[in-house]
């Protein structure tokens, strides 16, 4: 059975604002030198899930995570 997967990396947290500038997603946030969306994104590979969409907030953030 084929499945499509959505990932939500929309949005902004403000109390995130030291580590990460208010145009990036959060999910961009790295972690260990990887943002956290590349874990996720790694994960559904490995699950061999491979039809998703990635969700976000505005197109500056669309840039950032589809560049």
């Amino acid at each position: 059975m084929d499945f499509q997967v959505v990932v939500l990396a929309g949005g902004n947290l403000k109390n995130l604002t030291p580590l990460i500038s208010k145009d990036v997603p959060k999910l961009l946030l790295p972690v260990a030198n990887f943002p956290i969306l590349y874990y996720v994104l790694h994960q559904l590979r490995q699950s061999n899930l491979k039809d998703l969409i990635v969700v976000v907030e505005g197109e500056d953030a669309a840039l950032h995570v589809g560049g």
